[in-house]
């Protein structure tokens, strides 16, 4: 049964990003999507009704951990500012719902600007969250948070048994016990394996390396020693729905199936088939990146670049932000040196081995520049940590079998392991436990309250810290600006000075680096983008002289809350005089 029930969700989320992808294409809409999906959902629920009995003893044991990880995602608050930018999308497409699918950009009201990266169009998870809040009339926040969150939790320990029968058939729920605890435990750096685990399943780049990666890798393993069309499909489809998740999933999948059938390459006609099957299982997320590459080299990836001779503090800066410093780097180092030693001879120890190696190929000082600019991205080349098995070489280090000596030796390391220096659930993460509720900053009833006070959707000055949250409800308020790494992207299509201009306002009236305009100016923006609210920051130094701007301009006060004040001014028919369409970049 949980073999079979994983592999139903990978087909049928599949299926759906399939469809998201040629409604993109065909510029079509969320109904259009709705209906397409319909026959296929009927069809899947009449599937489910058949699948197989359960496979042999442990399942009880797996069931309790599948509800532990469940429990652990809804009790454990930990909020992260990405959701400004993928809850603003899923808001669009509900929102929205008969406009084309992740065409526009939803978060800031800008007349005629598209989506701002067209990586962003492919993603389905969000389009799923999107339809589903559409359907049920729930917030994007309470699906993602508390509905797909959960289940992809539910859905983790499944997917770590779906590889541990394949690496340890006689040992496997030991294998899942310890990948499975490792991503309990592992808090020591904000871009770490535990950190995108339980903490932070509503966010697609997370369900990836939390559930879709081991499942890649398992289809692959079984393909290569048994190439059968039911095998292909598998692999084929944990391809496909890894690339509905995240973008990365487009170069991290394939090179994720690569390493494992790479463990079953022999010189003859079955090896043939198995590397031909491989290629034409991952041809459709290759193609899907190779279509994507050629238009963001036109645009934001054509502009980066790494300066010559940094190379070695490029590599170590993004090593600190995956890897906490210390010992238990060392103690990482050694479980995934001494992986392939714990793992059984044959395929999974040859896999262990493959994993590794095909990371350190790429992330060196002679490799890594080339694979930064033309794979990866640089501020995405964190991401090249996915390819090392660490949560997996927990597991075989959990599961190992054999002599005293190598039992004793696997426990040690495990043990070091799993001793990091900030635990995932721990006040030091970040984490807050308490009752299920959405994953949001303690100050969300200020984002909440912008949104009900500012009427029609109108223009809101705030700083980025409240910026960011506002999008992510549904028909919230447009921030001058959503999220401080679209600053970068906006530039693609709005002229360098708007964007300056758009930022000094903000930095103006809070945020992490204050910064005073003269009066003129300040009221020159407010004027000029028909800005209906400003939250200010109370704190600032100038904030008596920003209260007798906005008064003198037509705002009044009408919250204060959490050290900021809400001032409100421009009436919704006076804002279709003043916004304009500003002149986009081609």
């Amino acid at each position: 049964m949980p073999s079979a029930l994983i592999d139903a969700f990978v087909l049928a989320f599949a299926g759906w990003t399939v469809l998201c992808h040629a409604t993109v294409l065909l510029d079509a809409s969320l109904v259009a999507l709705l209906w397409a999906a319909l026959p296929a959902a009927v069809a899947g629920v009449f599937l489910l009704r058949r699948l197989p009995r359960p496979e042999g003893s442990g399942e009880r044991a797996l069931l309790g951990l599948c509800l532990l990880c469940a429990a652990a995602v809804l009790v454990a608050h930990r909020p992260d500012s990405d959701d400004g930018l993928y809850l603003g999308f899923a808001g669009g497409v509900a929102d929205f719902p008969r406009a084309p699918l992740l065409k526009a950009d939803a978060l800031h009201g800008i007349p005629g600007l598209p989506i701002l990266l067209s990586t962003y169009r492919f993603h389905s998870i969000e389009a799923l969250y999107g339809a589903v809040s559409y359907l049920t009339g729930l917030s994007v926040l309470a699906v993602s948070h508390l509905g797909f969150a959960t289940l992809f939790g539910f859905l983790a320990p499944l997917a770590w048994a779906r590889l541990f029968r394949v690496l340890t058939p006689g040992r496997w729920l030991w294998g899942v016990a310890g990948a499975v605890g490792y991503l309990l435990l592992d808090g020591g750096a904000h871009a770490g394996w535990g950190n995108l685990a339980f903490v932070r399943l509503f966010q697609g780049k997370a369900a990836f390396l939390t559930v879709l990666s081991p499942l890649v890798v398992a289809y692959a393993l079984a393909f290569g020693a048994a190439p059968t069309p039911g095998n292909w499909l598998r692999l084929a489809a944990g391809l496909v729905a890894s690339a509905g998740l995240t973008a990365s999933a487009l170069w991290a999948a394939p090179l994720t199936a690569a390493a494992a059938l790479a463990t079953a390459w022999r010189p003859n006609r079955d090896g043939l088939r198995a590397a031909a099957g491989g290629a034409a299982a991952a041809a459709y997320p290759l193609a899907v990146a190779l279509v994507l590459r050629a238009g963001l080299k036109e645009g934001v990836m054509g502009q980066m670049s790494l300066p010559p001779g940094l190379e070695g503090k490029f590599l170590a800066e993004t090593l600190n932000y995956v890897v906490a410093q210390g010992v238990h780097r060392w103690a990482l180092a050694l479980l995934l040196a001494a992986a392939p030693y714990f793992a059984p001879a044959g395929a999974p120890r040859r896999w262990a081995a493959a994993a590794s190696g095909l990371f350190l190929l790429l992330f060196n000082p002679w490799t890594g520049p080339w694979v930064a600019l033309n794979l990866t991205s640089p501020w995405n080349y964190n991401r090249l940590f996915w390819l090392l098995p660490v949560p997996a070489a927990a597991g075989l280090a959990a599961a190992a079998e054999g002599s005293r000596s190598r039992r004793l030796f696997a426990a040690a390391v495990l043990a070091a392991a799993l001793v990091p220096p900030t635990y995932v659930f721990g006040k030091a993460n970040g984490v807050r436990l308490g009752f299920p509720s959405l994953k949001v900053p303690a100050e969300f009833p200020l984002v909440r309250a912008v949104n009900a006070g500012v009427p029609g959707r109108g223009i809101v000055l705030a700083p980025t810290e409240v910026s960011n949250w506002l999008v992510t409800e549904r028909g919230h308020a447009y921030p001058l600006l959503a999220k401080e790494i679209y600053f970068d992207e906006l530039h693609r299509f709005l002229p360098a000075a708007d964007i300056a201009r758009r930022r000094a306002l903000m930095d103006h009236v809070g945020g992490e680096r204050p910064v005073r305009l003269e009066s003129p100016a300040f009221r020159a923006g407010l004027r000029d983008y028909g800005v209906a609210g400003v939250v200010l920051y109370a704190a600032v130094p100038w904030a008596a002289e920003t209260r007798g701007d906005l008064a003198a301009a037509g705002y009044s006060l009408k919250l204060e809350l959490y050290g900021y004040e809400l001032w409100v001014g421009v009436s919704v028919s006076e804002l279709s005089e003043v916004r304009r369409p500003l002149p986009l970049r081609r």
